[in-house]
């Protein structure tokens, strides 16, 4: 097994890990939970293999879904994410994602916060669509996906750095 899968298969399992353990017991305003497993769509290699990305972003959607018991949702949102994630980062990164000239670490700021505020916004969209499942939720689907995703991406944000220096 190479070094970047060995990566990959190492961050995959802490992020579920902390996820399930801290963050899904932390409940802002008594409803929100940050989802911090999303930083697996930010960090995840961009000069991968596009079939491998989304089978593997599913099973980690799933395995949220097996320990969350969300039925599901998780697994069917990170793989709409996963999906719409070259979107994203074309839309954020221009010219340089086509040559797979990018490194999200050492991007800057603004680039960092728009390719994280797109994902969370693209996922948490499809999560709460999902939970809802129904138009008369609207409001309560754009509630939900404004302040979740805002306290989502503060705190992804602040562990993003948190990783960033101890990776230097």
């Amino acid at each position: 097994m190479n070094r970047a899968l060995f990566s990959i298969a190492i961050r995959f399992c802490m992020l579920i890990f902390v996820q399930v353990v801290v963050f899904n017991e932390i409940d802002f305003l008594g409803a929100y939970d940050p989802l911090i497993a999303i930083l697996f769509l930010l960090l995840y290699p961009v000069n991968s293999d596009q079939f491998g990305f989304l089978i593997v972003s599913f099973f980690f959607g799933l395995s949220l879904d097996l320990f969350l018991m969300s039925g599901g949702v998780q697994a069917c949102s990170f793989l709409v994410a996963a999906f719409a994630r070259p979107t994203i980062l074309r839309f954020t990164f221009g010219v340089s994602y086509d040559y797979h000239d990018i490194n999200i670490r050492e991007s800057s700021v603004p680039q960092q916060l728009n390719a994280l505020g797109l994902i969370v916004l693209c996922h948490h969209t499809i999560m709460y669509s999902l939970i809802a499942f129904s138009w008369s939720r609207f409001l309560w689907i754009i509630e939900r996906t404004l302040v979740n995703g805002i306290f989502t991406i503060v705190i992804c944000f602040m562990l993003f750095y948190l990783i960033k220096k101890n990776g230097k």
